[in-house]
C-alpha cells in the first residue's frame, strides 16, 4: 500500500507559486465564466460543463444523462449561444 501511495504521489504535477496578480486574474476569470454560465438553465449547464471541461462527446454525455445524442446537441449549442451573446455586449 505505501509504494502504491508513493507512486501515486510521483505522478502528480508540483506544486506552482503563482503571483498575488495571477491569482487575482484567475479569480476574475472564473467569477467571469460562472456569471456566464449562471443564466443556462440545469441541464444546459450541466452539459456545457461534461463537453468543455471533461471533454466528454455528445454521445457520451447522452449515455451517461440518459438523453439522445441530438438533446444533448441542442443543449450545448444553446449553451453556447448564450455564453457568446454575453461575450459581446
Amino acid at each position: 500500500l505505501e509504494q502504491a501511495y508513493l507512486d501515486a504521489l510521483a505522478v502528480l504535477p508540483e506544486p506552482v507559486d503563482i503571483s498575488p496578480e495571477t491569482r487575482s486574474i484567475i479569480i476574475e476569470t472564473l467569477l467571469e465564466i460562472d456569471a456566464l454560465l449562471d443564466g443556462l438553465g440545469e441541464r444546459g449547464r450541466e452539459i456545457f460543463l461534461m463537453a468543455q471541461l471533461d471533454g466528454l462527446s455528445f454521445v457520451e454525455i447522452g449515455r451517461r444523462l440518459e438523453l439522445s445524442t441530438n438533446t444533448v446537441r441542442k443543449h450545448f449549442v444553446r449553451a453556447l449561444t448564450h455564453c457568446l451573446l454575453l461575450l459581446e455586449d
